[in-house]
Protein backbone atom coordinates (compact mmCIF):
# COMPACT_ATOMS: atom_id res chain seq x y z
CA UNK A 1 0.00 0.00 0.00
CA UNK A 2 2.61 2.43 0.92
CA UNK A 3 5.02 1.70 -2.17
CA UNK A 4 2.11 2.26 -4.04
CA UNK A 5 1.06 5.72 -2.59
CA UNK A 6 4.58 6.52 -3.15
CA UNK A 7 4.65 5.33 -7.14
CA UNK A 8 1.42 6.94 -7.81
CA UNK A 9 1.84 10.24 -6.15
CA UNK A 10 5.30 10.43 -6.10
CA UNK A 11 6.46 10.57 -2.72
CA UNK A 12 5.04 8.95 0.48
CA UNK A 13 2.16 8.79 2.10
CA UNK A 14 1.59 11.18 5.05
CA UNK A 15 -1.85 10.09 6.29
CA UNK A 16 -2.95 6.85 7.73
CA UNK A 17 -6.31 6.24 9.08
CA UNK A 18 -7.01 3.21 11.13
CA UNK A 19 -10.32 3.07 10.37
CA UNK A 20 -11.30 -0.93 10.11
CA UNK A 21 -13.27 -2.29 12.96
CA UNK A 22 -15.46 -5.29 13.61
CA UNK A 23 -17.84 -6.80 16.52
CA UNK A 24 -18.96 -10.16 17.37
CA UNK A 25 -22.83 -10.69 17.51
CA UNK A 26 -21.92 -13.32 20.25
CA UNK A 27 -21.63 -12.24 24.00
CA UNK A 28 -18.33 -13.23 25.75
CA UNK A 29 -19.26 -15.34 28.27
CA UNK A 30 -21.74 -17.30 27.09
CA UNK A 31 -21.78 -18.33 23.15
CA UNK A 32 -18.63 -16.82 21.40
CA UNK A 33 -15.38 -18.94 20.57
CA UNK A 34 -11.73 -18.49 20.48
CA UNK A 35 -11.50 -17.61 16.53
CA UNK A 36 -14.09 -15.01 16.93
CA UNK A 37 -11.92 -13.07 19.40
CA UNK A 38 -8.96 -13.68 17.69
CA UNK A 39 -10.19 -12.63 14.36
CA UNK A 40 -11.21 -9.36 16.27
CA UNK A 41 -8.75 -8.20 18.09
CA UNK A 42 -6.39 -9.21 15.10
CA UNK A 43 -8.71 -6.31 12.98
CA UNK A 44 -9.04 -4.07 15.68
CA UNK A 45 -6.04 -4.29 17.76
CA UNK A 46 -2.78 -6.07 16.40
CA UNK A 47 -3.77 -4.49 12.53
CA UNK A 48 -3.74 -0.69 13.35
CA UNK A 49 -0.67 -1.38 15.95
CA UNK A 50 1.03 -2.70 12.63
CA UNK A 51 -0.11 -0.87 9.62
CA UNK A 52 1.22 2.29 12.32
CA UNK A 53 4.55 0.88 12.71
CA UNK A 54 5.05 0.32 9.10
CA UNK A 55 3.89 3.79 8.35
CA UNK A 56 6.22 5.71 10.87
CA UNK A 57 9.23 3.99 9.57
CA UNK A 58 7.90 4.60 5.94
CA UNK A 59 7.95 8.31 7.07
CA UNK A 60 11.06 8.64 8.36
CA UNK A 61 12.63 6.79 6.30
CA UNK A 62 11.28 9.66 3.59
CA UNK A 63 11.60 12.60 6.29
CA UNK A 64 8.50 13.74 5.46
CA UNK A 65 6.02 14.61 8.08
CA UNK A 66 2.69 12.34 8.91
CA UNK A 67 -0.46 12.10 10.77
CA UNK A 68 -1.78 9.06 12.26
CA UNK A 69 -5.84 8.73 12.83
CA UNK A 70 -7.02 5.87 14.85
CA UNK A 71 -11.05 4.77 14.83
CA UNK A 72 -11.03 4.31 18.62
CA UNK A 73 -14.62 4.00 20.47
CA UNK A 74 -16.07 5.40 23.31
CA UNK A 75 -16.36 2.01 24.44
CA UNK A 76 -12.60 2.01 25.07
CA UNK A 77 -13.50 4.62 26.93
CA UNK A 78 -16.14 3.80 28.90
CA UNK A 79 -16.50 -0.15 29.75
CA UNK A 80 -19.65 -2.38 29.14
CA UNK A 81 -21.66 -5.27 28.73
CA UNK A 82 -21.48 -7.17 25.51
CA UNK A 83 -18.48 -4.78 24.28
CA UNK A 84 -16.10 -6.29 26.40
CA UNK A 85 -13.18 -6.96 24.10
CA UNK A 86 -14.17 -4.57 21.24
CA UNK A 87 -13.72 -2.14 24.18
CA UNK A 88 -10.63 -3.68 25.31
CA UNK A 89 -9.08 -3.37 21.75
CA UNK A 90 -10.09 0.24 21.34
CA UNK A 91 -8.77 1.34 24.51
CA UNK A 92 -5.33 -0.26 23.38
CA UNK A 93 -5.94 1.74 20.56
CA UNK A 94 -6.44 4.90 22.65
CA UNK A 95 -3.52 3.69 24.90
CA UNK A 96 -1.04 3.66 21.62
CA UNK A 97 -2.27 6.90 20.89
CA UNK A 98 -1.06 8.60 24.03
CA UNK A 99 1.84 6.25 23.85
CA UNK A 100 3.28 7.47 20.31
CA UNK A 101 3.12 11.10 21.55
CA UNK A 102 6.93 11.66 21.52
CA UNK A 103 6.73 10.83 17.45
CA UNK A 104 5.78 14.91 17.25
CA UNK A 105 5.82 17.17 15.81
CA UNK A 106 7.32 15.22 12.80
CA UNK A 107 4.44 12.80 13.11
CA UNK A 108 1.10 13.35 15.10
CA UNK A 109 -0.51 10.09 16.13
CA UNK A 110 -4.15 10.89 17.34
CA UNK A 111 -7.47 9.25 17.44
CA UNK A 112 -11.38 9.72 17.62
CA UNK A 113 -13.54 7.99 19.83
CA UNK A 114 -17.42 8.08 18.49
CA UNK A 115 -20.40 7.14 19.87
CA UNK A 116 -22.56 4.53 18.14
CA UNK A 117 -22.62 5.35 14.81
CA UNK A 118 -25.14 4.62 12.36
CA UNK A 119 -23.61 2.49 10.34
CA UNK A 120 -24.69 -1.86 9.11
CA UNK A 121 -22.25 -2.57 12.14
CA UNK A 122 -24.46 -1.58 14.37
CA UNK A 123 -27.70 -1.45 13.27
CA UNK A 124 -27.59 -4.81 12.27
CA UNK A 125 -26.08 -5.97 15.59
CA UNK A 126 -28.64 -8.44 17.73
CA UNK A 127 -26.00 -7.31 20.81
CA UNK A 128 -27.76 -3.71 20.38
CA UNK A 129 -31.13 -4.30 19.58
CA UNK A 130 -33.02 -3.02 22.59
CA UNK A 131 -29.75 -2.25 24.66
CA UNK A 132 -30.23 0.59 27.45
CA UNK A 133 -26.89 2.33 26.83
CA UNK A 134 -27.87 3.03 22.88
CA UNK A 135 -29.58 6.37 22.75
CA UNK A 136 -31.07 7.35 19.41
CA UNK A 137 -30.53 11.01 19.90
CA UNK A 138 -27.18 10.20 20.81
CA UNK A 139 -26.29 8.62 17.47
CA UNK A 140 -23.71 9.83 14.77
CA UNK A 141 -23.57 10.08 11.07
CA UNK A 142 -20.92 9.08 9.19
CA UNK A 143 -20.20 12.38 7.76
CA UNK A 144 -19.38 13.86 11.69
CA UNK A 145 -17.21 11.08 12.13
CA UNK A 146 -14.88 11.81 9.17
CA UNK A 147 -15.42 15.51 9.72
CA UNK A 148 -13.57 14.90 13.09
CA UNK A 149 -11.01 13.08 11.61
CA UNK A 150 -10.10 15.65 9.38
CA UNK A 151 -10.00 17.96 12.18
CA UNK A 152 -7.46 15.65 13.89
CA UNK A 153 -5.15 15.62 10.80
CA UNK A 154 -4.94 19.21 10.71
CA UNK A 155 -4.71 20.05 14.28
CA UNK A 156 -1.47 20.53 15.07
CA UNK A 157 -1.94 19.97 18.64
CA UNK A 158 -3.97 16.70 18.24
CA UNK A 159 -0.66 14.21 19.28
CA UNK A 160 -1.42 11.99 21.42
CA UNK A 161 -4.72 13.07 22.52
CA UNK A 162 -7.93 11.10 21.75
CA UNK A 163 -11.11 13.33 20.97
CA UNK A 164 -14.76 12.04 21.91
CA UNK A 165 -17.93 12.21 19.60
CA UNK A 166 -21.44 11.90 21.32
CA UNK A 167 -24.67 13.39 20.41
CA UNK A 168 -23.76 17.35 19.35
CA UNK A 169 -20.88 17.20 21.06
CA UNK A 170 -18.44 16.24 17.83
CA UNK A 171 -14.30 17.03 18.76
CA UNK A 172 -13.79 17.10 22.60
CA UNK A 173 -11.07 16.33 23.72
CA UNK A 174 -10.06 13.71 26.34
CA UNK A 175 -8.27 14.22 29.69
CA UNK A 176 -8.49 10.73 30.61
CA UNK A 177 -4.84 10.08 30.95
CA UNK A 178 -4.04 13.40 31.80
CA UNK A 179 -5.91 13.15 35.13
CA UNK A 180 -4.54 9.29 35.46
CA UNK A 181 -1.03 10.55 34.63
CA UNK A 182 -1.66 13.52 37.98
CA UNK A 183 -3.35 10.67 40.17
CA UNK A 184 -0.41 8.59 39.74
CA UNK A 185 2.13 11.44 39.94
CA UNK A 186 0.61 12.30 43.66
CA UNK A 187 0.31 8.92 44.58
CA UNK A 188 4.36 8.22 43.96
CA UNK A 189 4.91 11.39 45.80
CA UNK A 190 2.96 10.71 48.87
CA UNK A 191 4.82 6.88 48.78
CA UNK A 192 8.36 8.80 48.19
CA UNK A 193 7.31 11.27 51.17
CA UNK A 194 6.43 8.51 53.58
CA UNK A 195 9.21 6.56 53.16
CA UNK A 196 11.62 9.53 53.73
CA UNK A 197 9.72 10.52 57.01
CA UNK A 198 10.15 6.39 57.84
CA UNK A 199 13.78 6.99 57.63
CA UNK A 200 13.89 9.88 59.53
CA UNK A 201 12.45 8.30 62.62
CA UNK A 202 13.93 5.40 62.29
CA UNK A 203 11.80 3.03 61.14
CA UNK A 204 12.84 2.49 57.91
CA UNK A 205 16.01 2.12 55.32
Amino acid sequence: MLEWAAEEYGHAADILINNAGIASPATLYDDETFERLSVMLDVNLRAPIEATRVFVKHVQAAGRSGVVVHMASMGGLMPNRGGEVYGAAKAGLIHLTRASRFLAPQIRVCAVAPYYVRTPMVMNNPKLQNNPTVYPALMLEVDQVCDAALRCIGDTRSAGRTYALIGGWTYVRMWLYDVTTLHITLLAGLALLAAMVRRMIGLGP
